[in-house]
């Protein structure tokens, strides 16, 4: 059946004013159609469109004339709907033929190519140096090259300024990558699963635009790796090569990258430790870094090599040949005798930076280092594994990065079944073993050595074939809770360097099971230096009973703080009371509040506070309050605190019951409501 196209375009009679084209219509597209009914030569054969004929220079300039305005187009394939006619190849190629070398859409601002497969070969009509906002996504492995042409070609054209550009989630090729640095204008890059496999590399080229302020990676959990240089030249002092897994001193690069599955914290001895393998050296004492230059903070687990031009180091080197004690090559730094404090004979202990790490040192501060990429950055969203996202915290230069959204993906713990215990065969004697070899009584069978079988052990129970395998793994909640520094990594990172700046600090793991860690409050201490954090979001991180002291004692250091998120821990009235005194700007909490042991309320505490707090997330250890006295006198808490508070809930164990404490707290405004109004 032939599909006839029943869709009337309407035309002015005249092309003057162009006001007169009405419009809105003619701003936004997601086809060409409406473009090509423009010309008198369009047809419809076999459910497409096609030109017959001579297509006349005044349809032509007719056709250019509406698409001056055109800013929005929304590139897609037509094959999802069988009842909606396509059009044909050779028609686009015969627009590329009347077009020539000029953009088609002189105005376009916004281009959306999504699921689109047949489509990719007729992009380079929407080639337009107006363009400032981009996203491809939705093709598939096979058609990457047509969008690496694409963006290259797109990166080429004269007077270009793109602000966006959103790639993925499609699975992007070399080549489009590397057209990523080209685009000097961007001020926002989303790269939402374009990376299979990331490198330092790509990282480095992406750092070195010059205007970025946002920077969304969603890489899930796609491996880092970490791109080696050939071997760097020797400084013609003793002809010493280094070697191409040799860590460089002062590496900016805080994870090891090399080796370092899903950032697991294993602190190092002696940070010199790797340099050696018998003797240590001593440490050197620096001068402090200039105070126009901020500290870069070093915290983390081991040296990682930089590549030969990495844009992040920016100071000479030489290598020298190793002390006669050391198996192992050390390489040294070159500085400037006035950066380096004097050596005093008796090591100098390391000052650290950062929240302490138990068991870890920091690295020194290195002067004359400096980090060369992501100057501008404002706005950092990762969702990727730990290695990606310290590398990427690692290579930002900017000093006014205020927001960061992190989430981390984590593998499940690995359970294995106990390995079960084998009888043990009693060692045969000496005159055993004579009794066994005198007088050639070795025993053949089937061309090997056969002995007497072993004794049984007495007092022991023979091995069960339903002891080898486990049929009922233990759950992942019954196991001890997993020690885990990643989070305190990054809070530390965060705190050294944007302190001063920072304003939302946003950390996720990205699994259901909270994690739970050795040190459990240390990455909320690490942030204390944050004076103007706005945003604090922890959610799915578990802190255990001390979270409750630690934000009591900790709240008063973020004034400016409007949104907090806790969870699954709880924390009790009095620290609720101290928080809402402590953050006169709070607007939103969630958190779980411990209904154990309510306080009375107290004479001369029972004035209602003026908080601002709209939106009140609660939940609790699953303690069941049989009472409704009990649950009136924590919604009386709550109205005092909170006037104008709404009581909302998220995923606990007793969400009823807060959403009745909740009804409460809306009975006992709008008694207040009522004493106002009578008393005006």
């Amino acid at each position: 059946m032939e599909v006839v196209d029943t869709v009337v375009l309407e035309i002015p009679d005249s092309l003057s004013p162009y006001e007169s084209l009405g419009a809105p219509n003619w701003k936004t597209l997601t086809s060409f159609v409406p473009l090509l009914k423009v010309l008198p030569a369009l047809s419809v054969q076999r459910n497409e469109y096609v030109l017959n004929g001579i297509v006349r220079k005044e349809s032509w300039n007719q056709l250019q004339s509406f698409a001056k305005f055109i800013e929005e187009f929304c590139l897609s394939d037509a094959e999802g709907n069988p009842l909606q006619l396509r059009v044909a190849s050779l028609t686009y190629l015969r627009l590329a033929q009347f077009q020539g070398s000029l953009p088609l859409f002189p105005s376009l601002r916004r281009l959306q190519i999504v699921n689109a497969t047949a489509s990719l070969s007729h992009t380079f009509l929407l080639l337009s140096p107006s363009l400032e906002y981009l996203e491809i996504s939705g093709f598939p492995p096979s058609h990457a090259h047509l969008v690496g042409s694409f963006l290259t070609t797109l990166s080429d054209e004269e007077g270009l300024s793109l602000k966006s550009l959103v790639l993925g989630p499609s699975p992007f090729d070399s080549e489009s990558l590397r057209s990523i640095p080209c685009f000097k204008d961007l001020l926002s890059l989303k790269l939402n699963g374009a990376v299979s496999c990331w490198d330092s590399q790509l990282l480095e080229s992406i750092g070195t635009l010059p205007k970025l302020l946002e920077l969304v990676v969603d890489a899930d959990d796609a491996e880092y790796h970490a791109v080696h240089s050939p071997p760097l030249p020797s400084d013609n002092i003793d002809d010493t090569k280094v070697d191409e897994r040799s860590p460089v001193l002062g590496s900016l690069n805080s994870p090891p990258t090399q080796g370092y599955p899903d950032f697991l914290h294993h602190p190092p001895s002696y940070p010199f430790s790797n340099f050696g393998s018998e003797s240590q050296p001593s440490p050197i004492p620096f001068s402090p870094p200039p105070a126009h230059q901020k500290d870069v903070e070093f915290n983390f687990d081991d040296f990682v090599e930089i590549p030969r031009g990495d844009s992040r180091v920016e100071m000479p080197y030489t290598t020298r040949a190793p002390s006669p004690g050391l198996h192992a090559f050390q390489p040294t730094l070159e500085y400037n005798v006035s950066d380096l404090a004097v050596a005093s004979r008796s090591p100098t202990p390391l000052q650290s930076t950062t929240a302490a790490i138990p068991g870890s040192l920091a690295l020194p501060k290195l002067p004359g280092l400096e980090i060369a990429g992501f100057k501008t950055l404002r706005t950092l969203s990762v969702t990727g594994s730990s290695s990606l996202i310290h590398e990427i915290l690692s290579r930002i230069a900017s000093l006014d990065l205020d927001a960061v959204n992190l989430v981390i993906h984590l593998s499940q713990p690995k359970i294995s079944a106990p390995k079960p215990s084998r009888p043990r065969t009693p060692k045969p004697t000496s005159d055993e073993l004579r009794g066994t070899l005198r007088g050639g009584e070795k025993k053949k069978k089937k061309g090997k050595l056969c002995s007497e079988p072993p004794h049984p052990v007495p007092d022991e129970e023979p091995l069960r074939a339903d002891a080898l395998v486990r049929s009922d793994p233990p759950s992942i909640k019954d196991t001890a809770p997993i020690t885990d520094d990643r989070l305190l990594a990054l809070t530390s990172r965060i705190a050294s360097q944007w302190a001063n700046y920072i304003r939302v600090v946003d950390i996720k793991p990205l699994r259901s099971t909270s994690f739970s860690f050795s040190g459990p409050t240390n990455p909320i201490f690490s942030l204390t230096p944050c004076e103007v954090l706005e945003v604090l979001d922890f959610r799915g991180w578990s802190f255990g009973p001390s979270l409750n002291n630690t934000i009591s004692d900790l709240a008063q250091s973020w004034p400016k703080l409007t949104s907090l998120y806790f969870s699954p821990d709880y924390i009790t009235i009095p620290t609720l009371r101290n928080l809402a005194l402590s953050c006169p700007l709070l607007n939103i909490l969630e958190t779980n509040i411990s209904l154990d042991d309510i306080p009375p309320i107290d004479p001369t505490k029972g004035y209602t506070l003026s908080h601002p707090l709209k939106v009140l997330s609660a939940g609790d250890n699953g303690t069941a309050i049989q009472s409704s006295r009990v649950l009136l006198l924590v919604a009386r808490h709550l109205n005092i605190l909170f006037p104008h508070v709404k009581v909302t809930t998220h995923e606990s164990c007793n969400a009823e019951q807060w959403l009745q404490i909740g009804e409460f707290v809306e009975v006992f405004q709008a008694v207040r409501k009522d004493d106002a109004d009578r008393g005006a």
